[in-house]
């Protein structure tokens, strides 16, 4: 079910299948995909946001609407149990938003690829919106590593390249 996902998003947002190298010498170019300790990290990040979500949907919409319903079938009003499909409902859609954005997570760190030659560094990103970022060596001002405590445990971490050059 997700491979059809996947290629009806390659086919409609029209993804780059491989990367152009960027300039160097084409016998240095090497091609990198994201480290797969990198796709259990975002799931961890995916798995606090659904659990958040969840929750308040839990508590903004089934706990007050199931109760309200609850009262009034004690009161012999029976279409106060319709109430409870709206909740329902919400908590379903809730929950298929987050399957999709899982798919979505997935599908982007698929799309990861890092470029490097000898003299450059292609970096390209995402699916909706495609990012991709080419720094050659030579305007390299600073490197930077920065490592959460999950990023420590699973033995990733995150690299900033700044450059040469002036604008945001």
């Amino acid at each position: 079910m997700y491979n059809s996902f996947r290629q009806a998003c390659e086919r409609l947002l029209r993804i780059p299948h491989d990367p152009s190298p960027p300039p160097g010498d084409e016998a240095s170019t090497r091609i990198f995909r994201a480290a797969p300790n990198y796709y259990k990290y975002l799931l961890c990040i995916w798995a606090l946001k659904t659990a958040f979500a969840v929750f308040i949907v839990v508590v903004a919409l089934v706990v007050p609407i199931v109760t309200a319903a609850l009262m009034q079938a004690k009161k012999g009003q029976s279409w106060a149990l319709l109430l409870l499909l709206l909740p329902l409902l919400a908590l379903v859609l809730d929950v298929l938003a987050c399957l999709f954005n899982l798919a979505v997570l997935r599908l982007e760190y698929e799309k990861r690829w890092y470029v490097v030659t000898d003299r450059s560094l292609r970096v390209r990103e995402g699916v909706v919106t495609v990012r991709e970022m080419t720094v050659n060596f030579a305007n390299i001002q600073n490197i930077s590593i920065s490592q959460g405590p999950v990023q420590r445990a699973l033995g990733i971490a995150d690299l900033r390249v700044e450059t040469a050059g002036g604008g945001g």
